[in-house]
């Protein structure tokens, strides 16, 4: 293949698979190939060049020109990649307001469920009492408001 090991990576890390690289590159090198001569030069089973041609094509790598037969040609790298990014990019910021909106929803449920208990005493011991216990039984976090108790 005519790239090196780290533009290859670089394509798998994007999400083309070897096969996708491999037809793209051939586009690259040769300019207009059709589905024969690519499964020719790649020596991918002509069974499968269609699929990686249509998957390229979603990707936003490959072009088709419509006549008899069909003939494929490369988009050139630096707008097929920036509008790939572009596709990326819109894709994650779906994602993350999808998952936002039902995980953030999860915890203000779960945060809906706290539960808060307020007690009216009387009594200068039993307000002490329920202090104590409460401290004793508190695992998180313990808001009290008490009136001026005379210590007479």
């Amino acid at each position: 293949m005519l790239i090196s090991d780290k533009t290859k990576k670089a394509l798998i890390d994007l999400g083309l698979t070897n096969n996708e690289i491999k037809v793209y590159v051939s586009l690259l090198t040769h300019r207009y190939l059709t589905a024969s001569e690519l499964s020719q030069i790649t020596k991918i089973p002509y069974s499968k060049i269609y699929e990686i041609l249509i998957n390229l094509q979603n990707k936003g790598f490959v072009k088709i020109e419509e006549s008899r037969p069909a003939k494929y040609y490369p988009i050139d790298p630096t707008i097929a990649l920036e509008n790939f990014k572009e596709k990326i990019n819109q894709k994650i910021k779906e994602n993350i307001d999808i998952i936002s909106k039902e995980l953030s929803s999860l915890f203000e449920g779960k945060t809906a469920k706290e539960k808060s208990d307020v007690w009216l005493i009387r009594g200068k011991d039993e307000i002490l009492t329920k202090i104590k216990d409460s401290i004793l039984k508190c695992e998180y976090e313990l808001i009290i408001s008490l009136p001026y108790i005379d210590k007479t």
